[in-house]
């Protein structure tokens, strides 16, 4: 049998990582009482608490990046996605794409800016989850002020994709579309992250 391609192996990984959200969903449903819906909490819970997320996004993040960078990234991930209900391989993705895991980074081509699902290039956009700080600045003040610090950038990160969430009414992937402003590859790119570190495999 040949190999598969690049493109092949990203389209794969991505229907992976659909899936397995999809899966996730359906354990929830599962779980629940006959007329009881479940919440975007419960199904980012399930993906957590039952896989082994926690472990393999360090050791992704490690091998993509650097020893330093890798678990600071994955406990601050862990953390922030925790406490806004998300899949932290999604959240991981996010970041990679965004700015390829560098810190102080400005100006990438996927940007996210307040006007919901209207972004375009933008040299403005700074940070890790690439964030246009002067249309965010102050929304979050829990998260703090230095935006090229990872700690602030990710905790605003998170509760920008939730809040895509929210307005998506709990679709992640409808939420993914809107954080990018519609911009073309962008979901394949980001669920390729989500399902290598879903699924512990860094051989491809």
């Amino acid at each position: 049998m040949r190999p598969l391609g690049k493109k092949a192996q990203r389209w794969l990984l991505g229907i992976t990582a659909s899936l397995v959200i999809v899966v996730n969903t359906v354990i929830v449903f599962s779980r629940n009482e006959p007329n009881e819906q479940p919440t975007v909490e419960m199904i980012a819970d399930t993906m957590v608490v039952e896989s082994h997320v926690p472990t393999t996004l360090e050791t992704y993040l490690t091998n993509r990046l650097d020893s330093i960078r890798g678990p600071r990234f994955s406990e601050l991930i862990l953390r922030h996605s925790a406490e806004q209900g998300l899949p932290p391989e999604l959240v991981a993705g996010i970041m990679l794409h965004e700015s390829g895991g560098q810190e102080e980074v400005v100006g990438q081509p996927f940007t996210l800016i307040r006007s919901f699902g209207e972004s375009l290039y933008n040299k403005r956009a700074q940070g890790l989850m690439q964030i246009v700080w002067e249309l965010w600045e102050g929304i979050y003040p829990e998260c703090g002020t230095d935006i090229l610090t990872a700690p602030t950038n990710i905790c605003y990160g998170t509760r920008i994709y939730r809040l895509y969430v929210d307005r998506e009414e709990g679709d992640y992937l409808s939420a993914l579309r809107a954080y990018s402003g519609n911009s073309t590859g962008y979901i394949p790119r980001v669920l390729e992250h989500a399902a290598k570190i879903y699924l512990a495999d860094f051989t491809w």
